[in-house]
């Protein structure tokens, strides 16, 4: 189908779809994040853009697309609101059956409505449809995949939220929510902080069902350490406040709030060796004292923040955390013949052709070893 293609948006029995994509001064990965939903083999969608000032060509090329695709919409925020604001005037202003985000920086393959509805129809009580997502970074490394320990099929609650602790975090990305998680849950908590994102699909899975499958759907590209979150401790507390709100039982919400505190702890520990490369002994210090406290203390922990208080020890800790990552980078450099492209550039033009034949190579790398083979490397170093 091409974009400029005349469609029929009032179809009947055919429910609308709002792609919600935030965005702030990407123009250019944007034009490939609307591209890829605009070449979605289910034509039933609205692309709605929210600019968070980004003061640069972001406007032109939207505009570029919308005169050709009519499904293409931009809002402009007079001011940059936060992306995770951004996010949530998206949320608040969805009106179809249907919603997906869209990250400005990833994109979509071109069946994922098609997949993901086609999930719905099967299993018309759950409240949202998750496919599998590609995790590549910015050397079009393939890292991983989001299902890579899950079994495709129906997940009940609680039991369903248990999982995502136990086999790892889904990526909204690849997943199609239906409207009806707003009535249920509410929007965003914007006071957890980053995970913000992990948060809005724990309050769904700790009430409803959900259905999940190994097909890929979307591409997640991950840019390194640069791009590493950090959460708060207060929105740790958060998190947890908010599953005990749900009324998550106990035998269900103690392992998961064990999970989440040493979910918490790497990642802070990840943030701090980021500190060290880039030789920020204060911020570093800063984590570790963090690190120390409660929720989730360790004796470790204390001791890395006695140690950080001397500058000899975090210069050394610097030199080798750099010498660990400029490794990684030399030999991800070694295998570059070998990898499959996942490219993050954006051509003249988004051809179909493109991620149908990167589906096609990982559909055949499933079928021949059982399981994807992926670089193994940990981006926060």
């Amino acid at each position: 189908m091409e974009t400029g293609e005349s469609l029929n948006l009032d179809e009947p029995l055919k429910p609308m779809i709002t792609t919600i994509i935030p965005t702030y001064r990407r123009p250019q990965q944007l034009k490939q994040a609307i591209l890829s939903v605009l070449h979605q083999t289910y034509p039933h969608f609205r692309v709605c853009v929210y600019d968070n000032a980004s003061g640069d060509d972001t406007a032109l090329i939207v505009a570029e697309l919308a005169k050709v695709d009519p499904r293409v919409k931009y809002y402009c925020h007079e001011e940059n609101i936060g992306a995770i604001k951004n996010f949530q005037f998206g949320l608040e202003h969805v009106e179809t059956p249907f919603f997906s985000f869209l990250s400005d920086d990833d994109f979509l393959l071109p069946d994922f409505y098609q997949i993901a509805l086609g999930r719905f129809e099967k299993y018309p009580d759950a409240m949202f449809s998750a496919t599998d997502v590609i995790i590549s970074n910015k050397m079009q490394v393939i890292m991983r995949y989001t299902l890579d320990n899950y079994e495709a099929g129906y997940y009940s609650p609680p039991t369903g939220l248990l999982e995502l602790f136990q086999k790892g975090n889904l990526t909204w990305t690849g997943i199609l929510f239906r409207h009806d998680v707003k009535e249920i849950v509410g929007l965003l908590d914007c006071n957890v902080g980053a995970p913000h994102d992990h948060d809005f699909i724990n309050r769904i899975a700790a009430k409803c069902p959900f259905v999940l499958t190994r097909r890929p759907g979307a591409v997640f590209i991950n840019w390194g350490q640069d791009s590493y979150y950090f959460q708060s401790k207060a929105g740790l507390r958060r998190m947890i406040a908010n599953l005990k709100k749900s009324n998550v039982p106990a035998d269900i919400l103690r392992p998961i709030e064990h999970a989440m505190i040493r979910r918490y702890q790497r990642r802070t520990f990840s943030r701090c060796l980021y500190y060290l490369k880039r030789e920020d002994g204060r911020n570093a210090l800063m984590l570790a004292q963090e690190l120390k406290k409660d929720p989730g203390s360790n004796a470790v922990y204390a001791a890395l923040e006695a140690l950080l208080r001397w500058p000899f020890y975090c210069s050394l800790f610097g030199h080798c955390v750099r010498a660990i990552r400029d490794t990684q980078d030399f030999l991800l450099e070694l295998i570059g013949a070998k990898r499959q492209a996942v490219s993050p550039r954006c051509p003249d033009t988004y051809l179909e052709s493109d991620v149908q034949n990167i589906k096609a190579q990982l559909e055949e790398q499933r079928q021949d070893s059982g399981r994807p083979k992926y670089c193994n490397s940990n981006p926060s170093i």
